[in-house]
């Protein structure tokens, strides 16, 4: 493993005496697992991280104490760390050794096609991370993809990223609101019609699968898609021909097809409220992403990612958070997810624009939310809190929170799958997981999970 230096003559100097850091240049033989410190300046930083990720880089950002938030972006483009100015040796060596111990792996690979495909998804949560390594997987593969979550996870982001990195991405990606058609139109939307085929139709139209072909078609909260359509949407499916509406002769179209829901299908499908046999048609690999809730450790993160990236759009200083906003912020459950947390940074970025922001400048329904909180504990209602539906108490002698936590994911687990009376699917449907992730908590501690 080698360590480099990209910055100024004077930073790559520094780097050079303190750990013998070689300069980095454009020409250098740089090879997976070495870890290059980058040092931010006036260029696009987290272009310059992106690239060195995409070769296997391990990225750390040096920066002064001011320019944290700046660093930010560049942590989403797959840096691993942040280093605060002046570098001592100390300070390089552990982070570099860190860096060593943990190699080249899938996580390194993860990151690199994020900041390649899907820069706009921010967050390092083993949630999301999951559900990104799908995402990388299944995009070279010419496959239905079902892209579930609630409102506001980032699944139109998503569907696009999958697009991009598919060997369709020279071609059309044409995505489709489908609550936003009216019912009456949808046929005509997504396969066309012919000139005259009803009242208004004084044109041929192409419809989106046509407008599509080559490329891939994007259908969002197909949940909302009428029964009718769905039938219609199936066929094609099955042969991929069109037939406009209007039109007696099919047409071939050469199609991949990405759908999003925020809903239930396979409860809806077998409850008569959604085409079972769609279903099935559409989940050959389906993909979920995590609530903001579920990924909690990300929300600071996208805090000042949003709060550095719509300053910069809005051409003004980005606000100051205090401690007690920062806290407001990241203990709320946001219901709109990572689109309401934007909506709610964007609004602070544009009424308190360098000031100071304190918990009152917060929507209401956040503050309200902090308040019954702080009236909880001050009450003494939080003596004995639940987690998951157990009861935790916190002896005077203290814990070990690492031992405490992994029993607690044993207890759920079983308790899951007791329930469930061991079929495993199901198991990791309650407990928000992949079944493959399951799986391999399983084989960790067998012993654990199953006394």
């Amino acid at each position: 493993m080698t360590l480099w230096s990209a910055g100024t003559s004077e930073f790559n100097s520094h780097l050079e005496q303190q750990s013998n850091a070689r300069v980095l240049a454009d020409d250098c033989a740089l090879t997976p697992g070495d870890t290059v410190i980058v040092q931010l300046g006036a260029s696009d930083v987290a272009a310059d991280v992106s690239a060195l990720v995409e070769r296997g880089a391990h990225v750390l950002v040096a920066c002064q104490p001011a320019d944290v938030s700046r660093a930010v972006s560049a942590v989403n483009a797959g840096a691993t760390d942040i280093l605060l100015e002046p570098l001592s040796s100390d300070t390089i060596a552990s982070h570099v050794a860190s860096s060593d111990e943990h190699g080249y792996g899938a996580d390194d690979e993860i990151t690199a096609w994020r900041a390649r495909y899907a820069s706009g998804i921010v967050g390092r949560s083993s949630a999301l991370l999951e559900a990104l390594e799908m995402a990388s997987r299944a995009a070279e593969f010419d496959c239905p993809v079902l892209i579930t979550g609630e409102s506001g996870t980032g699944k139109e982001l998503l569907a696009k990223a999958l697009h991009d990195a598919s060997p369709r991405a020279a071609a059309p990606y044409v995505p489709v609101n489908c609550p936003a058609i009216p019912g009456e139109l949808v046929e005509s939307e997504l396969f066309g019609h012919a000139r005259g085929a009803f009242t208004g139709a004084t044109n041929a139209r192409v419809g989106r699968f046509s407008a599509a072909n080559k490329g891939t078609l994007f259908l969002d909260e197909i949940g909302e898609m009428d029964l009718n359509v769905q039938s219609k949407l199936l066929r094609v499916l099955q042969d991929y021909r069109i037939t406009p509406v209007g039109e007696t002769r099919s047409q071939r179209v050469d199609v991949r097809v990405i759908a999003a829901t925020n809903r239930d299908l396979e409860t809806e499908s077998s409850q008569g409220k959604f085409r079972e046999d769609l279903f099935y048609r559409l989940n050959v690999v389906q993909i979920r992403l995590p609530s903001l809730r579920e990924r909690r450790e990300d929300i600071a993160l996208l805090v000042e990612h949003f709060l550095t990236t719509i300053s910069e759009e809005r051409g003004v200083e980005p606000p100051r958070l205090s401690e007690a906003a920062r806290e407001a912020l990241s203990s709320y459950d946001w219901p709109g997810n990572v689109r309401q947390l934007r909506n709610t940074i964007e609004r602070l970025v544009i009424l308190q624009r360098g000031r100071v922001v304190e918990p009152r400048h917060l929507p209401a329904q956040i503050t309200r939310e902090r308040e019954r909180t702080q009236s909880e504990v001050e009450g003494g209602q939080q003596a004995s809190p639940r987690v998951g539906g157990f009861d935790l108490e916190l002896p005077p002698e203290g814990i070990d929170l690492r031992s405490e936590l992994l029993r607690l994911e044993a207890r759920m687990i079983r308790k899951a799958l007791d329930a469930t009376h061991g079929n495993k699917n199901q198991a990791a449907k309650i407990l928000g997981l992949n079944r493959t992730t399951l799986v391999e908590k399983l084989k960790k501690r067998p012993l654990a999970m199953a006394s």
